[in-house]
């Protein structure tokens, strides 16, 4: 079995990108988005996405390509609860083979449900966490 060695990450990070930017025209929950760029405070933080959602509330998103190193990068930044892994994006606009059209579509639907997923966990432990007992 030949290992794929091409480093995926940018790759998965422009998925997430064009995802945010669709789930930000289309649902009025989600607000903006800060995309870290290379060395800036956000990456030192472990943030390659900083996503607004309506209420006053800042989504800070990890974009990783394989699970290796989670544990390490958690252990580095605790604060960094959610991490989206993109263990592989197909993505061939210039080809007219469809099925690569589908599946990249079906990336970004997944990579669109986990955020929905996790802005409903963070927002409703905040809630948790504030309401009165």
């Amino acid at each position: 079995m030949i290992k794929d060695t091409r480093n995926l990450g940018p790759e998965a990070e422009d998925a997430v990108e064009e995802a945010i930017l669709e789930m930000i025209k289309e649902d009025p929950r989600f607000l903006g988005y800060i995309k870290a760029k290379t060395a800036d405070r956000l990456d030192v933080e472990g943030i390659d996405n900083l996503i607004f959602i309506r209420g006053g509330f800042a989504l800070p998103l990890q974009v990783r390509s394989t699970r290796r190193k989670i544990r390490k990068f958690k252990k580095i930044h605790p604060l960094v609860r959610f991490v989206l892994i993109i263990r592989k994006v197909v993505r061939n606009e210039n080809a007219l083979d469809k099925n690569n059209q589908i599946r990249y579509r079906g990336t970004l639907d997944y990579i669109k449900r986990q955020i929905q997923e996790f802005a409903y966990c963070a927002t409703r432990d905040a809630a948790k966490d504030f309401l009165p007992a």
